[in-house]
């Protein structure tokens, strides 16, 4: 309490630039932690939902049901 109260412009200057800094470093660490969630996210949608391009690139299962022992040759046969 006795340096709260004191009169040195030192002790006051320290004092409040220790706050500030505190001040700053709490804000910092929340937005990282915001910014840890929103990458953990993004990261769930790339690796753990199925994506449009996955269904596209999927053979369907009637493909090779219709031809089973055709093969593609070049000439049209």
């Amino acid at each position: 309490m006795e340096v709260m109260t004191s009169k040195e412009e030192g002790t006051i200057l320290a004092l409040t630039q220790n706050t500030y800094e505190f001040r700053d470093k709490v804000r910092l660490q929340k937005e990282l932690a915001t910014m840890k969630k929103d990458m953990d996210a993004i990261k769930r949608r790339l690796f753990d939902e199925p994506r449009e391009t996955d269904f596209k690139t999927q053979e369907s299962s009637g493909a090779r049901e219709q031809h089973p022992g055709a093969k593609h040759r070049v000439g049209g046969e």
